[in-house]
């Protein structure tokens, strides 16, 4: 018993608790992990998976003006940057299920974008979702419309359609992977801080 306590007390020394990202950003993890089975490096690279990590980018919409347009394409240019990091991104084997998850959501995040900031400047919609499926045409009508007539409110309707219409394409995170990953590395995630947590 005496041994026991021991090793559970030397295993539980080796945990140390980090926070991901490190700076003081609003959105954060905090995850505990075994020093003898992970550096704390690697575990702040792996956290980058995680479902609201630092892959999980996008425009945030931002009006149905101009000025909205070069807002949001300063946002779509982030993204792109994100993007394109993951698409050189090395990883274990194990997260491959959500790196392809994570890929399809971005290109879904840039094509979003880039609808929205065609839509400040033009007033124009595609008829169609990223995937080709004319599921939001009625809503793209009504936007387009709408913003002819100065207004702005429905492209937060048409953007939900889009996420909604794409939802079945897009699939779910892989949260079953990715849990069993770090339950492999010994990483236990404490918290998470969100945005409006």
């Amino acid at each position: 018993m005496t041994i026991a306590l021991a090793a559970a007390q030397l295993v539980e020394a080796q945990r140390i608790a980090i926070r991901v990202p490190p700076d003081e950003t609003e959105q954060y993890y905090l995850v505990s992990f075994d020093q003898s089975r992970a550096s704390e490096k690697d575990v702040e690279h792996w956290m980058k998976f995680a479902r609201s990590g630092y892959y999980s980018a996008g425009v945030s919409l931002s009006g149905c003006d101009k000025s909205a347009a070069t807002r949001m394409k300063k946002d779509l240019e982030s993204t792109r940057r994100v993007s394109d990091q993951l698409d050189s991104e090395t990883y274990p084997p194990q997260l491959s299920p959500v790196v392809a998850y994570l890929r399809r959501q971005l290109r879904l995040q840039l094509w979003l974008g880039a609808q929205e900031i065609r839509f400040a400047e033009t007033g124009a919609l595609p008829k169609s979702d990223a995937y080709g499926m004319p599921a939001c045409r009625a809503t793209a009508e009504r936007a387009t419309h709408e913003r002819a007539n100065g207004g702005c409110s429905v492209i937060g309707s048409w953007t939900n359609c889009i996420l909604r219409s794409s939802a079945p394409r897009l699939g779910r995170y892989p949260n079953a992977q990715f849990k069993a990953f770090l339950n492999e590395k010994g990483i236990r995630i404490l918290k998470w801080e969100g945005i409006g947590d």
